[in-house]
């Protein structure tokens, strides 16, 4: 079993799931090749891989049709940005797309 699947109505397991992921070196080192080539980009290709790992953990927790799971991953969204260096810089949304998906 999955150290993630026992734990996966604990929100502070499923943010530090989600940005373990969302900032792998590997995984980052290749979304800079594609969305920010410029390293001036790169805090915002890095905040975009955040938020979308955790859209895609979202929309799995949705998908399990347990009640449990979905608050999970919603409470995790409140600890995620308080775990980012900065947590309370304000940013434009719009700045941190970084492609139509």
């Amino acid at each position: 079993m999955s150290p993630l699947k026992s734990k996966r109505t604990d929100p502070s397991a499923i943010a530090d799931a989600l940005l373990a992921f969302a900032t792998n070196k590997e995984l980052l080192a290749e979304c800079y090749s594609v969305f920010a080539p410029a390293a001036e980009n790169r805090k915002r290709a890095k905040f975009g891989a955040v938020l979308f790992v955790y859209c895609c953990a979202h929309y799995w927790s949705a998908s399990k049709n347990d009640a449990r799971i979905v608050a999970a991953c919603a409470s995790a969204a409140e600890l995620i940005p308080d775990r980012l260096k900065d947590p309370d810089r304000f940013v434009r949304v719009g700045d941190y797309l970084v492609s139509e998906f």
